[in-house]
């Protein structure tokens, strides 16, 4: 035998089972298989054939297997039944059924049994080709080795999961993909054997030689079935497990699926479909007229503010309709009066929604108080209708709630600190806001070390901010830089002159010196407290931080200061921050000083946020270093 010769077959996959004339519309066929099915058509080709007659044998299939060649084995379910020719009995059911004979093809096939019914299985093996297994579904490379008397592989499979079989007994799970299965084994010629569930099994002889190692790379073959689809319109949208593939004939995996048919203006029908494999199921669809009925209506908040800006300043009518119609919607105020309107004139999908600012005839924001929707909906003519009213259409209320004590204002998050870069507010916002950056940071002398930051910070129960930032330092000052905190008001809302929260925050920066303002490895505690004067705010935060950033940790004093203006949509302001050493009982400045300028402004009635900043590093005795920074972000 040549060296690194080897033979390669693959397994005997069922035959295609003809296509039955397409039924009429309005009836779903099943694939043989399924329950109320035709029994199924029994596979036959020139290797293996399959006959069957009637017995009294009540309760057990017989089956009998025979060769024109002598000297194979029989396999029922991998399970070593008996020499060729063979005799014997079986449960009913879905068997697997295998010849091996050396120096042929091995031959396998799946057949699905049924009681007092003999199966005759005739086997035409063919001989096996000595060539290099190497084709679409198997591909083996060799390299060689120092093991005397041993062979060694190992086996990649494209999907994991699968079980190898070497000579019919099962060696292990393949991993998953580009993990690969290794092994050694005798020299000399072995079945190689995966079986995946969804998959066809893939089977191939390998004469392998010492002192090798074989690299085979398996792609198995998934076992499909097809679905055929034909719905009335012809415009309904299809889908099959989420997917939308349209009307026709699609393959699909073996197995269960569910098809969903949906037209506006039409009843949904959903069916659950088993496919086997290779074989057509036959769906004939025709979708029933819809009645016209509104359903879901209400708002998308419970309570909203029309002094906030973008989308945190106003609330979504929502409903959905299941035919073709228009609808009015009236709004009336705490005392039952008229306040505004809104119009669905042309209602020809599903889901409809139109906003509300919240605002009164002249324009302006309406006072706090429980708002009710009346919707009144009227069917476009032809389309039946469910409990209608005195006037042909449905009727319809939802409320929502004005509450200007929902105060929500733009505010900074990078370096995980909430509010401007060296001041956290320490106010918090209405439960559930998030507030969401993506931000650029370089210094003015060497714009190439900058930082790219994300960053975000949530409100919890309306009490508490959390808050995390990770950012990317390129340049000189390449590195990564990460940051955590979380900030608890103790007393004081956007109603009140005076608040105060205790503020907590770590961070991690591997950059020699961060791009990024507020960047560095240290923990920090402080007490950030607030004046509100109108627009405008005065901060103070005293604290103290643990330094990492060298290999001895210091304890220092941390001074931080911030004032700003705000609005419904901007906010504008200045920050700084000063380490204070401890020089006996005393605090001194440890410089350099952080300052930032900074404003943020929100783009419209969208969530979008745009921020600019100028920062500048203090030093005692020098000139500033300054640098600036470009942010985009979300307050939603």
């Amino acid at each position: 035998m040549n060296r690194n010769s080897a033979s390669i077959a693959l397994m005997l996959a069922l035959a295609a089972m003809p296509a039955a004339a397409a039924p009429p519309l309005g009836v779903l066929v099943t694939p043989p298989g399924v329950a109320g099915s035709p029994a199924p058509l029994l596979p036959t080709n020139e290797q293996i054939t399959v006959a069957t007659e009637p017995t009294s044998n009540a309760g057990l299939s017989d089956v009998e297997a025979v060769c024109q060649i002598d000297g194979g084995t029989f396999y029922i379910d991998r399970n070593y039944a008996g020499p060729i020719p063979y005799a014997g009995s079986i449960a009913p059911g879905s068997h697997y059924f295998e010849l091996d004979l050396p120096g042929y093809d091995p031959l396998g096939i799946w057949l699905t049994l049924d009681e007092r019914t003999k199966y005759t299985i005739s086997f035409n093996p063919a001989q096996t080709t000595p060539i290099f297994a190497t084709n679409d579904r198997v591909a083996v490379t060799n390299a060689p080795t120092l093991s005397a008397g041993i062979a060694s592989y190992q086996i990649f499979c494209d999907i994991g999961g699968g079980e190898l079989y070497i000579d019919q007994i099962d060696i292990g799970t393949v991993p998953t993909a580009n993990i690969p299965f290794t092994g050694s084994i005798s020299p000399g010629s072995h079945y190689f054997e995966l079986e995946l569930s969804g998959y066809r099994n893939l089977g191939f002889w390998l004469n392998l030689d010492e002192k090798t190692q074989y690299t085979i790379t398996l792609k198995p073959e998934r076992i499909t079935g097809f679905i055929s689809i034909d719905v009335e319109p012809k415009d309904a949208a299809v889908t099959v497990d989420g997917s939308v593939p349209g009307a026709g004939t699609i393959e699909v995996p073996v197995g269960s699926h569910r098809v969903l048919v949906r037209r506006f203006g039409y009843m949904d029908q959903q069916i659950a479909v088993e496919v086997t494999d290779k074989a057509t199921y036959y769906v004939r669809l025709s979708l029933a007229k819809a009645p016209f009925v509104i359903t879901r209506l209400g708002f998308d908040r419970q309570a909203f503010n029309p002094l906030n800006a973008g989308t945190r300043g106003q609330v979504n009518l929502k409903f959905e309709a299941s035919n073709y119609g228009s609808a009015h919607a009236e709004i009336r105020g705490p005392d039952g009066a008229p306040v505004a309107t809104l119009d669905f004139p042309n209602i020809d999908t599903w889901a409809q929604s139109r906003p509300w600012k919240g605002l009164g005839p002249d324009g302006k924001p309406l006072p706090d108080g429980v708002y009710s929707v009346v919707l009144t909906a009227t069917p476009a003519p032809g389309v039946p209708v469910q409990q209608a009213g005195p006037d042909g259409g449905l009727t319809l209320s939802a409320e929502t709630e004005i509450d200007s004590t929902l105060v929500i204002r733009t505010i900074g998050t990078a370096s995980a600190i909430p509010g401007l870069l060296y001041m956290p507010d320490p106010l918090t916002q209405p439960a559930g806001t998030l507030a969401a950056e993506a931000s650029w940071f370089a210094p003015f002398g060497n714009p190439q070390s900058s930082a790219f930051g994300l960053s975000a910070a949530v409100s919890v129960a309306g009490v508490a901010t959390i808050a995390a930032d990770a950012a990317v330092e390129t340049g000189s000052n390449a590195g990564s830089d990460l940051a955590g905190s979380a900030l608890v008001t103790l007393f004081g809302d956007r109603t009140t002159l005076l608040g105060g929260a205790f503020f907590l925050r770590g961070g991690y920066s591997s950059a020699p010196e961060p791009s990024l303002p507020g960047a560095g490895s240290a923990i920090e505690a402080s007490l950030p407290l607030s004046l509100r004067l109108g627009d405008f705010s005065l901060a103070l935060s005293p604290g103290a931080l643990l330094d990492l950033s060298s290999s001895s940790p210091s304890v220092l004093g941390l001074a931080r200061a911030g004032l700003w203006t705000e609005g419904g949509s901007f906010r504008a302001g200045v920050s700084g921050e000063l380490p204070m050493a401890f020089s006996g009982a005393l605090l001194s400045p440890s410089w350099p000083a952080q300052l930032a300028l900074e404003g943020r402004l929100m783009l419209g009635s969208t969530p979008f946020v745009a921020s600019g900043y100028i920062d500048a590093e203090l030093e005692r005795g020098t000139a500033p270093a300054f640098g600036m920074g470009l942010g985009l972000g979300l307050l939603f």
